[in-house]
C-alpha cells in the first residue's frame, strides 16, 4: 500500500470514528441532480433552497445584484431567482455555502481550525470578486474549487494533528518549501490530492474533482487548455494570495504577484485590484471582530400581515408580466411561493389531479419538513364532506380560521390531521380548468390562528393567481400536437 493510500485511509477512518465533519454526500445528492427537464428542476431546487433560510437569502441577494437586476427586476421569490440566475449557478452557490457551513460546524473552538476557516472565507471572497466578470456560474465553480483547497487543510488539521505539527516544523525549517510539498513529504499526499479524494468521496461535480491537481501556471506558459485547468489555477492563485496576506506581505508585493497571472487567466487587472482591496477589508473585519463571522438568522414569525392585499397584488403584477413565456412547471411554484410570501405562510404545497388514479397528489411544497412528506399528501377526487372537497365545490379560495374548533375538526381528512397536527388556520386555493378543479394549493401558519376572514380583495387576487396557473395549462394544451 502506498503512503498516499495509507494516509487517506487513515484520514477517512478517523472522520468516521469521530463524526465531527458531517458528510456532504446527502446534501450534494440533493443539490446536484441530473434532471432531464430544467424547468422541472426549478421546483425541486426551489424547495431545497427554501429549506435553508441563509441559502435562500443569498440566492435572492445574487438575483437582485447589479449583474442581474436589469434581467430580473426586483426579485422577491426564490422561484423567480432561480429562473433569473439559472439552475447550475444556484447549484454551485449552494454547494459552496454548504461547504463553508461544514467548515464552521467542524472547527469548534480550535484556534488552528478557525484560522483555516478565515483563510477559506478570504480565498473564496477573492475568487468570487476577481472572476465574476466571466459569469456567475464559472465564478461559483471557482469558489467551490477554492473552498475544496482549503477543506483539505482543515481535514489534516482536525484529524491528523501529529502529522500537521510535523508539516509546520518542516515549513519553519525551510521557508522556501510550499505547504503542499511539505504535506507530500510528511503524509505522502499533497493537499490537492486530499482535496480531490474528498470531492470524490462526497460526489461533488466532476469538473470540481478534475481541477484539484491544477497549479499556478508558469509565467511563460500558454493559457489553460481546459475549464478545469482554469478553475484549478484560479483556486491556486487565491490560495497563494491569502498565504501572502497571512505572512503580512505588503499590498504592492501581493498586487505585483497577482498581476503576473492576469493575462494568462483572462482576468481584468482593475477588477483584480478591487478584489484585493475588498479581501483585505474582509480580513481587517474578521481580525477586529476576533471571530469567524457567522450569519445569525432568527426564526421568522408566521402571522398573516395586514397589508396582504397589496402584497398579493404586487406578486400578481410581477407574475403577469412574465407568465406568458413560462411553462406550468416553472410558473406554478412561483405562484405558490408568492402566495406564501404575501400571506407569510409557514408551509404551502400544491396538489394536482391525476387523471388516471382520480386522486389529488402533492407534487411540490415549501416549508419546514414538507419536501420529505409530500408522498403522504393525497385524497380521492370523489366527493366526501371534508374541507378539501367543500372548497372544490365552492370554487373559490377559502380560509378556515380555526380547524381545531369542533365545528370544523371533524371535516379534516385523517392524512391532514396526521401530517399537520398543529395547524390552526388553513388556506385552500382551487385551480379550475374548463369547469373542473385540476389542482389545489394548501397553506397554513402552523400553530398561529388567523384573526380575520379573507377579504374580498384577497379572494379576488388569489383567484387571479390561480387563474395564471390555469392559463399555463391552457397554453400547454394548445401547443400539444393532435393525436
Amino acid at each position: 500500500m502506498t503512503r498516499k493510500k495509507t494516509v487517506i485511509d487513515k484520514l477517512w477512518k478517523r472522520m468516521g470514528v469521530r463524526g465531527d465533519v458531517p458528510s456532504l454526500q446527502h446534501s450534494a445528492e440533493h443539490i446536484i441532480r441530473s434532471l432531464q427537464d430544467e424547468q422541472a428542476s426549478v421546483t425541486d431546487l426551489t424547495s431545497l433552497v427554501l429549506s435553508d433560510f441563509a441559502f435562500a437569502q443569498k440566492v435572492l441577494r445574487l438575483a437582485n445584484s447589479a449583474m442581474y437586476r436589469t434581467m430580473g427586476g426586483d426579485v422577491t421569490t426564490v422561484s423567480r431567482a432561480i429562473m433569473v440566475l439559472g439552475v447550475d449557478t444556484v447549484e454551485y452557490l449552494g454547494l459552496g455555502l454548504q461547504l463553508l457551513n461544514q467548515f464552521q460546524s467542524a472547527s469548534g473552538s480550535r484556534e488552528d481550525a478557525r484560522e483555516v476557516i478565515v483563510r477559506a472565507q478570504m480565498a473564496a471572497e477573492f475568487t468570487r470578486k476577481m472572476t465574476i466578470a466571466h459569469g456567475t456560474q464559472p465564478s461559483e465553480e471557482a469558489v467551490l474549487c477554492t473552498l475544496m483547497y482549503q477543506l483539505a487543510r482543515l481535514l489534516v488539521v482536525l484529524y491528523l494533528e501529529d502529522e500537521w505539527a510535523r508539516v509546520q516544523a518542516k515549513l519553519a525549517a525551510d521557508p522556501s518549501l510550499s505547504e503542499s510539498e511539505a504535506c507530500r513529504q510528511v503524509l505522502g499526499a499533497t493537499l490537492e490530492e486530499i482535496a480531490e479524494e474528498a470531492a470524490q468521496q462526497w460526489n461533488l461535480p466532476g469538473e470540481i474533482r478534475n481541477c484539484m491537481q491544477a497549479n499556478l501556471p508558469a509565467l511563460d506558459a500558454s493559457t489553460p487548455q481546459s475549464h478545469g485547468e482554469w478553475l484549478g489555477a484560479v483556486a491556486a492563485l487565491s490560495s497563494s494570495v491569502v498565504s501572502m496576506m497571512e505572512a503580512d506581505a505588503s499590498d504592492d508585493e501581493i498586487a505585483l504577484f497577482v498581476l503576473q497571472y492576469t493575462e494568462n487567466l483572462a482576468l481584468d487587472p482593475m477588477v483584480v485590484q478591487e478584489a484585493l482591496e475588498q479581501t483585505q477589508a474582509l480580513r481587517a473585519t474578521i481580525e477586529s471582530e476576533n471571530e469567524v463571522p457567522v450569519a445569525s438568522v432568527s426564526e421568522p414569525e408566521f402571522d398573516r400581515p395586514h397589508d396582504s392585499v397589496a402584497r398579493l397584488e404586487a406578486a400578481l403584477e410581477e407574475i403577469r408580466g412574465k407568465s406568458a413565456g413560462l411553462g406550468t412547471t416553472a410558473l406554478t411554484p412561483w405562484v405558490v411561493e408568492s402566495i406564501m410570501n404575501a400571506l407569510n405562510l409557514k408551509t404551502g404545497f400544491m396538489m394536482l389531479l391525476h387523471p388516471g388514479t382520480r386522486r389529488y397528489l402533492a407534487r411540490f411544497g415549501f416549508g419546514p419538513g414538507i419536501r420529505e412528506r409530500l408522498d403522504k399528501f393525497s385524497f380521492d377526487a370523489g366527493f366526501v364532506p371534508d374541507i378539501f372537497h367543500l372548497v372544490v365545490t365552492k370554487k373559490e379560495p377559502t380560509l378556515w380560521l380555526d380547524v381545531k374548533k369542533p365545528s370544523v375538526s371533524h371535516r379534516l381528512p385523517a392524512w391532514f390531521t396526521a401530517e399537520f397536527p398543529d395547524a390552526r388556520s388553513v388556506l385552500l386555493v382551487p385551480v379550475h380548468l374548463q369547469g373542473k378543479c385540476i389542482a389545489m394549493m394548501c397553506g397554513c401558519w402552523g400553530d398561529t390562528p388567523c384573526s380575520r376572514e379573507l377579504s374580498l380583495g384577497e379572494i379576488q387576487v388569489l383567484s387571479a393567481l390561480a387563474g395564471e396557473i390555469s392559463g399555463s395549462f391552457e397554453r400547454a394544451m394548445a401547443t400539444r400536437p393532435p393525436l
